[in-house]
């Protein structure tokens, strides 16, 4: 499991052999997979994620002691992340995106979502997104939104799975009182307090892309095009999937394609859609089976 371990250089002491002063470490201290962490917050997030993405994806994510190593390597990343803010807000979503299932089955793991939910709602306060009087341009550069979604939504979803499973209900009252206090200051922010929104269950990012006001849970077919398209062409899309079903030939096409999809659940074959599309462009190996 070598090439997924990450290093921080020992060798952090001054000449006199005192302790080097707090908060001297920095990026290019840190390593993970052989090269060294940035300034700059998308490279890291993406880093962390091609590293996970690379394991996520191999025979070795099946075996325990491999995860726990890699989600002991997530902490020691998180740890450091009050020194290293670039880290946080992509250690955050790592946890979230790869460790929500605990053992890759259907308990939610606690801990991991919890510390999520800690390094989201730091990273946003890092970056000043909780300053009302940061312009709506700087929310929007400094993915002010996200951050806030997440940890909001991090935060009461574990808390009503605690909530369901009684299993602590003092944190799940913790986390539930958490997610409304984020949201409460959620909805004061210029980028937010104009939708109305008067519960967590209101939040919607469709808002973000669609203007007017938001249908939930039934959109009309009206108010999104591609919704309309789609429609028509469901018999097509139909004969398309029994076509594959029929042949026997998902697997082929699931992994000629760009997998890379993270734990949306407890297994790998639980989500495991077709990637016909990416970015923009139709994926050849699909478009020469399908003809």
């Amino acid at each position: 499991l070598v090439q997924w371990i990450f290093s921080i250089p020992v060798a952090v002491g001054q000449a006199d052999g005192s302790a080097q002063p707090e908060g001297a470490l920095t990026e290019a201290d840190v390593f993970l997979g052989g090269e060294a962490f940035s300034t700059d917050e998308g490279q890291n997030l993406g880093k962390i994620y091609k590293w996970l993405d690379d394991f996520f994806w191999t025979d070795q994510w099946d075996n325990k002691q491999h995860r726990t190593v890699a989600q002991e390597q997530l902490e020691q990343l998180a740890g450091i992340s009050s020194q290293l803010p670039t880290l946080a807000f992509g250690v955050g979503q790592a946890l979230y995106s790869y460790f929500w299932f605990k053992d890759n089955a259907e308990e939610v793991d606690v801990a991991a979502a919890q510390r999520s939910v800690e390094l989201h709602e730091f990273s946003l306060r890092h970056y000043g997104c909780d300053d009302p009087e940061l312009s709506v341009g700087a929310f929007i550069g400094k993915a002010c939104a996200e951050r806030w979604i997440f940890a909001i939504m991090l935060a009461a979803e574990t808390g009503i799975d605690l909530a369901d499973s009684r299993s602590d209900v003092a944190l799940a009252a913790s986390l539930l009182t958490r997610s409304s206090d984020l949201f409460e200051a959620l909805v004061k922010l210029p980028f937010f307090n104009y939708r109305n929104w008067s519960s967590i269950y209101d939040i919607n990012t469709n808002s973000h892309y669609f203007p007017g006001p938001v249908n939930r849970p039934v959109w009309p077919n009206e108010a999104v095009p591609l919704a309309q398209w789609l429609e028509a062409n469901y018999e097509v899309f139909r004969r398309d999937l029994e076509l594959i079903v029929q042949n026997n030939i998902f697997d082929e096409l699931y992994w000629a394609g760009q997998v890379s999809f993270t734990q949306f659940a407890p297994t790998r074959q639980a989500w495991a859609p077709l990637n016909l599309i990416h970015n923009r462009k139709l994926a050849p190996h699909a478009c020469h089976v399908a003809n």
